[in-house]
């Protein structure tokens, strides 16, 4: 990453000056992340592969000001920590959501970084119910994130489950590894998630951002607002013209595309069908 890469992560985030390397800041890192840069997969939808370069990952989504899903967010975040003075490592993880009945594919990647001889999950890829704030992997307890509790489960070989806990009591959300990912390991799981008919990231429109409060999502025509891990408000979107300046209104994203990628984001068909 060049210093005027760097400059405009941090002017995305709203920093004047790069922040040290300490706990408190990386906190505040994730947070602004998550606040300031959309996760969604429009261009997966649209049957785009996502790049993972450092290139491609910094025109996206500092200068044309998009959003990605994980390997996209956590790839250019992880860079970022690098360019900040953080210890990083690369590390991949089994989605949990909606209890699959088999042991699904490594198709999340998130990242540790130590600090102070301790490792954290600092993530900001996961999109749903995700926490806010660096986990400890090695501290068992429940900590409070802003929406709620969530917290670290030590697993067999090495692994760690994320959980949130929320009014059917504690969510699964992802088994990660605690080795670093090699890049050929990243690139099968991106392979996977933007072109297996079993990944729902091609048949489906997902956006989501965090707010100060809670977090706002868009599940193709379906909007909700959530406080904590509440939802407080839904409407449907319609297809069409109103669906484009509804995302540009309230997820902040230009959708600066060519007119006939407009045009499948409208009717809600992906190209893969």
């Amino acid at each position: 990453m060049t210093d005027s890469d760097l400059q405009a992560y941090l002017d995305r985030l709203d920093y004047t000056t790069p922040p040290p390397p300490k706990l408190d800041t990386l906190a505040e890192l994730q947070r602004r992340h998550m606040q300031q840069i959309a996760f969604e997969n429009l261009s997966v939808y649209l049957g785009i592969a996502p790049v993972l370069t450092t290139e491609a990952l910094v025109r996206k989504v500092l200068y044309e000001r998009h959003g990605g899903y994980c390997f996209e967010l956590n790839t250019l975040y992880g860079h970022l920590l690098d360019a900040l003075g953080y210890h990083t490592k690369p590390v991949l993880a089994r989605v949990l959501l909606r209890n699959p009945e088999e042991t699904p594919p490594r198709t999340h990647l998130t990242n540790l970084a130590e600090l102070d001889g301790a490792w954290y999950v600092t993530d900001v890829g996961f999109g749903g119910l995700a926490s806010r704030i660096p986990l400890r992997i090695d501290h068992a307890g429940e900590v409070e994130d802003g929406d709620g509790y969530v917290r670290i489960v030590p697993q067999s070989y090495g692994e760690y489950l994320v959980q949130r806990r929320t009014e059917d009591g504690w969510q699964d959300q992802y088994r990660m590894e605690t080795r670093s990912a090699v890049a050929a390991d990243i690139k099968l799981g991106n392979y996977y998630t933007h072109s297996h008919p079993d990944s729902h990231f091609i048949h489906h429109r997902f956006i989501g951002k965090f707010t100060k409060l809670g977090r706002i999502g868009l599940f193709d025509n379906e909007f909700t607002e959530r406080r904590g891990t509440e939802v407080i408000h839904r409407e449907t979107v319609p297809d069409g013209p109103e669906w484009i300046a509804f995302v540009r209104e309230r997820f902040a994203l230009p959708l600066d595309l060519p007119r006939e990628q407009l045009a499948r984001l409208m009717v809600g068909k992906p190209k893969h069908q």
